[in-house]
Formats: C-alpha cells, sequence, structure tokens
C-alpha cells in the first residue's frame, strides 16, 4: 500500500463515475462484492453515491481496510457508500475469515480498527471538496449542505441562482 501522489489523486478525480465504479470492484472484489447485488440484498446497488473530489478519499480508504482484512484474517464488506450531510458515509459490515489465526473475540479489536480507519476517512470528507478534492467547507446552498472549495461554492450558488430566475 502506498500514499496517493499529487498525480494518482488528480488522476482519481479526473476519472469518470462509471470507470471509478469498475475500477473500485476489480481493484478491491472482497470489499465490493455486492456491487451488484440487487437492492433487496444491499444498498451497495447504487454505486458510489458521492462526487469526484472524494475518490481519492475512498480509494485510500480501500487500501488501508484491504491491508487490515488481509492481515488481522477478516472480511470486510460495504453496504453503502455515500454523501450525507455534506461528508462522506461508508456503511460496512464484518467477519473472521474462517481460516483466521484470530479467535473470534478479537474481532472486536479488528472491527475497532476498521471503524477508525472509517470514521477518518469520514472526517477528512467534511473538509474536502466534494467536486475537487481541495480543502473545503461545509456550505448551505439551495438548501442543500455540501462540502465545496470556495470556487465551487461560488459556482453552485450562481448555478441555483440562475434556475430560480
Amino acid at each position: 500500500m502506498s500514499i496517493l501522489t499529487d498525480e494518482e489523486s488528480r488522476k482519481l478525480i479526473a476519472m469518470p463515475s462509471d470507470e471509478f465504479d469498475t475500477m473500485m470492484c476489480k481493484e478491491f472484489p472482497e470489499i465490493f462484492i455486492h456491487r451488484n447485488a440487487p437492492m433487496t440484498e444491499t444498498c451497495m446497488c447504487w454505486g458510489f453515491s458521492c462526487e469526484p473530489g472524494w475518490q481519492p478519499l475512498l480509494f485510500k480508504l480501500c487500501q488501508q481496510i484491504d491491508l487490515v482484512s488481509s492481515r488481522l484474517g477478516i472480511f470486510v464488506r460495504a453496504n453503502q457508500v455515500k454523501e450525507k450531510y455534506a461528508s462522506l458515509r461508508f456503511y460496512w459490515s464484518g467477519e473472521v475469515r474462517p481460516e483466521s489465526l484470530i479467535p473470534d473475540n478479537k474481532f472486536d479489536i479488528a472491527y475497532d480498527i476498521v471503524e477508525a480507519l472509517v470514521s477518518n476517512a469520514e472526517h477528512t470528507s467534511s473538509s474536502t471538496c466534494e467536486v475537487c478534492g481541495e480543502y473545503g467547507n461545509g456550505r448551505r446552498i439551495g438548501g442543500w449542505i455540501r462540502t465545496l472549495c470556495d470556487t465551487h461554492a461560488e459556482e453552485e450558488t450562481k448555478l441555483k441562482a440562475s434556475l430560480q430566475v
């Protein structure tokens, strides 16, 4: 696992959402095993419901989860990935692998580690522009709360104003 370079982050942000979806499912097949399951089984059927500015954040989170789950012998499955109240939400479930070396009573430790990674990514998203990945703030625009940089907040405000004319 490596830290994303600025260039890698820019490529992820520029990646169309359908390509990002395909890449994430290919790169992390265990985490997104339910990506194309029916809505009666998972909310992952709707894919990654967030803007491209958070794509590097999601990729890094999944790298970390993949490393922890393989080292600690647990399965981690994404149940839903979305934006809610101007921050990322990554809902997941996990279980101990049958061949795992950790006893069942140690699953709590693995769970806490993954939950800390998810919590950190969710917290980071609340100061990361949903559109471009730069520093942003939570802003109320047209009844919605979004995390945007100054440039994208201004663009969004102008767009909303032009639609109300």
